[in-house]
């Protein structure tokens, strides 16, 4: 977070995508530039849905109404992508 004039904050909004796959940079560049723009739950699931056949997520976690973990999204070439969101 930053602070601006007036007491207030901006949030930093970017998503922050780890190479935990060791994918080589060329192919991560992609998959980040898929991923950067899901910024909430419904956008997740949202693209999940857009794939033919639809992605599905095998497994959510509520924290609280605030914080969500999806976990284990079967993705490609045995990739599998995990989210947490607060």
């Amino acid at each position: 977070m930053t602070s601006v004039p007036f007491g207030g904050t901006v949030v930093d909004d970017h998503v922050r995508v780890e190479n935990r796959a060791q994918l080589e940079p060329g192919e991560f560049a992609r998959q980040e530039a898929n991923l950067t723009a899901q910024r909430s739950v419904r956008h997740v699931l949202d693209w999940l849905s857009c794939h033919v056949p639809p992605l599905r997520m095998e497994d959510m976690v509520t924290q609280d109404e605030f914080s969500h973990d999806i976990l284990l999204v079967p993705y490609e070439q045995e990739l599998y992508l995990v989210y947490d969101s607060t």
